[in-house]
């Protein structure tokens, strides 16, 4: 809650202070949408991400391409590349399609696109506090949206259903809270998801494993593995984006379509853009106050300042 100035000189103060520059900070929900794969520590795979990556850790990989679908850099603060790396990149056979690359550690990377490889620290620790904040500010909307469900009866037909939003802050935002054993098995067939809205569903459990064949794709759909401190994905595809910041991830499934995030990810399936969706920042932005309030607090400072000059 914001707080009155109840002294005009308290008002000076606000008046006289000078602005000072910070750099960009991180923002979760802006890396969720430009990245395609993040891994807060380490990142071992021996296949492709198709999007941009950002890698906490070391980047240990053979034969991989990144950002072969030509997606514009991800950012990361200040950081602009599709290939971020904050540790070291282990291999030498690395190869960036479209985009710059921005390493904190050493290694060696092929850059196809011609674009450049800039030297420098990585805010990682920033980072991965702002992925944990978000997955448990995700987890405290615990309150099943109206009409959103998920029918498990026949478990080679899995269906969820989004309804009509309408939770939080977004009018477009849709919750389902579910057991991560729905995901465990059988096949998800059907996603039906109304048209606008995202779909949050957030999973409790902390070692699951999900063993299916996920047919039904949708790139507004995240699904938030808030405990999880392990994540085995196998047997087939996977049609969401997965937000699990505690969890140390295995991908040998056929493929990713979405957006993957983990604590550390082994993986030697393809992950392929991505999460298109709308969520909620786990803190309410700054709201700027309007000009004429800036004013007039800086009307009542002036005069607080004259008043004062004056009784000395």
């Amino acid at each position: 809650m914001f707080r009155i100035f109840r002294s005009v000189t308290a008002a000076a103060v606000l008046a006289a202070a000078p602005v000072a520059s910070q750099a960009a900070s991180v923002d979760a929900l802006e890396m969720l949408a430009t990245f395609n794969s993040i891994a807060l520590g380490d990142y071992q795979t021996s296949s492709h991400t198709e999007g941009p990556a950002y890698v906490g850790g070391d980047f240990i990989s053979g034969a991989t391409d990144v950002n072969g679908d030509g997606s514009p850099n991800g950012r990361v603060g200040d950081i602009e590349a599709a290939l971020v790396v904050g540790g070291d990149v282990v291999g030498s056979n690395t190869k960036i399609q479209n985009g710059d690359v921005y390493l904190g550690g050493s290694g060696s990377v092929i850059n196809n696109s011609g674009g450049t490889i800039t030297y420098g620290s990585v805010p990682v620790a920033d980072v991965t506090a702002a992925f944990q904040s978000l997955s448990a500010h995700l987890a405290s909307y615990d309150t099943d949206t109206p009409g959103a469900s998920a029918d498990a009866s026949d478990i080679n037909q899995k269906k969820i259903v989004s309804g009509a939003g309408g939770s939080g802050l977004l009018s477009n935002f849709a919750v389902l809270n579910l057991d991560a054993s729905f995901f465990d098995g059988g096949s998800l067939s059907q996603f039906s998801i109304d048209p606008g809205v995202t779909l949050l569903i957030n999973a409790s459990g902390t070692n699951v494993t999900l063993s299916g064949n996920f047919n039904a794709i949708s790139d507004h759909v995240i699904v938030n593995f808030f405990e999880a401190t392990t994540l085995a994905l196998s047997n087939g595809n996977f049609g969401f984006s997965i937000l699990a910041p505690l969890a140390d991830i295995s991908n040998v499934a056929s493929g990713i379509y979405g957006t993957m995030v983990g604590k550390s990810i082994t993986s030697s399936a393809e992950i392929r853009r991505g999460f298109n969706g709308e969520l909620p920042p786990s803190s309410p932005p700054p709201v700027p106050l309007p000009a004429g309030l800036v004013l007039l607090l800086s009307g009542l400072g002036a005069f607080g300042v004259a008043r004062a000059r004056k009784a000395a």
